[in-house]
């Protein structure tokens, strides 16, 4: 995995922090982040439609952090 991290700036969850190739930062539930790590980009970018650029509502990472505040 790498390490270049970068923002998309079409994602429209307001919980969604960076990205890289199979990884998504999300704000955190314990700490400063979550991090989503995927088997492979073609999941990682299916996901990311779903929830981060998609319906983020329905994403259980957004739901246990709108519980959370």
């Amino acid at each position: 995995m790498g390490t270049n991290y970068q923002e998309d700036r079409y994602v429209r969850c307001p919980f969604y922090k960076r990205e890289n190739r199979l990884e998504i930062k999300c704000e955190g539930l314990c700490g400063r982040y979550t991090n989503n790590i995927f088997a492979g980009k073609r999941k990682k970018d299916a996901f990311k439609e779903d929830f981060c650029t998609g319906y983020y509502w329905n994403c259980p990472l957004y739901r246990a952090l709108e519980e959370d505040t």
